[in-house]
C-alpha cells in the first residue's frame, strides 16, 4: 500500500509484478506450488525497501517522547492480544464465556490503531506511521523467529503440520521412537543401542527417526535381517521368520490447511498444533522378537 502511494518507479514495477503474479496464479490452470515464488520475490523486495525506509525515518525523525512511547505501549498491547487470542483459540463451547472471548484480542487491535490515531493528532501523521511500522516490524520479526525455531526444534508430534514439507512425517512417529527406546532400554540397557533392521524401506522419515541408532541398518529382505531384535517392514512384505510380534505405525501425514476454519486455523497458524487430525498413512510394521 505504501509502495503504490509513492512515485518511485521501482516500487510501482514491483507492485505491478505482484499483482500480475497473483492474477496468473488464480486464473492459470495446471500451476505448480513452486509458482508462488512469482509473488514472493516482489513481496520480499518491497519489504526490504520499506524496512530500509522505516529505519531511515527512525534515525532521522523519531523522538522518545512520541514514537518511543507509542511503540512501547503498542508492544504491551500486542502481548495482550497474543495471549488473549491464544486463550480464545484454545477454549471450547463448554467453558463459560468462550463465545465472547474473541472480544478481548479484537479490542486490543482496535486500541493499537486508536493510539496511533491519537498520536497522529498530537505529534503528526508521520509519528503515527513510524510507530505502526516499527511495531509491525518487531511483532512480525518475533513471530518469524518463533516459526523458524519451531520448524527446527519443535516437538516431533507437531512437525507434521509445518506447511513447508510436501510429505511430512506422521504424528505417530513419536510413538514409534518411544517404543524403540523402551525396547532398547529393556534389552541392552541403553535407549539407542538396540540392533534394528529396516527391510526394503528407505524414506526420509525413517532415516530421521533412526539417525541416533548406530546399530540400525537398511537391508533388502528378511533373510539379510536374520534374527535382529527389531525389524521394520511394510505390511505387504509379510512377517520375519521366527517369533515376532508386530504393530503398525504411519510414516506420512496427509492434510491441508484449507480444511481448517476459525479458531482451528488460528491455533494451527500460531502453534502448528491440531488436536484432531488423521494421524497418517504409508504404514510400516514394527516387529519385535520375543526372547
Amino acid at each position: 500500500a505504501r509502495a503504490i502511494t509513492g512515485k518511485d518507479t521501482l516500487q510501482w514495477t514491483l507492485s505491478a509484478w505482484l499483482a500480475l503474479a497473483v492474477l496468473l496464479d488464480i486464473f492459470m490452470a495446471g500451476r505448480s506450488s513452486g509458482q508462488i515464488l512469482l509473488a514472493i520475490v516482489p513481496l520480499a523486495l518491497l519489504a526490504g525497501i520499506q524496512i530500509e525506509a522505516t529505519w531511515h525515518a527512525w534515525r532521522t525523525g523519531a523522538k522518545p517522547e512520541s514514537d518511543g512511547v507509542l511503540v512501547g505501549i503498542g508492544l504491551v498491547v500486542s502481548a495482550f492480544v497474543y495471549i488473549s487470542g491464544m486463550s480464545w483459540s484454545l477454549c471450547t463451547s463448554a467453558q463459560a464465556g468462550c463465545d465472547t472471548s474473541w472480544i478481548l484480542p479484537a479490542a486490543g487491535i482496535l486500541l493499537i490503531f486508536g493510539l496511533a490515531f491519537l498520536f497522529g493528532i498530537w505529534y503528526g501523521r508521520e509519528t503515527a506511521f513510524r510507530g505502526l511500522a516499527a511495531l509491525a516490524l518487531i511483532v512480525f520479526s518475533v513471530l518469524s523467529v518463533g516459526f523458524s525455531w519451531r520448524l527446527n526444534f519443535g516437538k516431533l508430534y507437531d512437525l507434521p503440520f509445518e506447511p513447508v514439507q510436501i510429505l511430512p512425517a506422521s504424528s505417530r512417529l513419536p510413538d514409534l521412537l518411544n517404543d524403540l527406546e523402551k525396547e532398547s532400554m529393556h534389552r541392552v540397557g541403553d535407549p539407542r543401542e538396540i540392533d534394528i533392521a529396516v527391510v526394503d524401506v528407505d524414506t526420509p522419515q525413517l532415516r530421521w527417526v533412526l539417525r541416533d541408532f548406530p546399530a540400525a541398518q537398511f537391508v533388502p529382505d528378511f533373510a539379510t535381517a536374520g534374527d535382529t531384535s527389531i525389524v521394520l517392514a511394510r505390511p505387504p512384505a509379510g512377517e520375519p521368520a521366527g517369533n515376532y510380534l508386530g504393530e503398525e505405525f504411519a510414516l506420512v501425514s496427509f492434510w491441508s490447511p484449507a480444511k481448517l476454519q476459525g479458531k482451528d486455523w488460528l491455533r494451527w497458524y500460531i502453534t502448528r498444533h491440531l488436536p484432531k487430525h488423521n494421524p497418517g498413512h504409508d504404514q510400516i510394521v514394527l516387529w519385535v522378537r520375543n526372547g
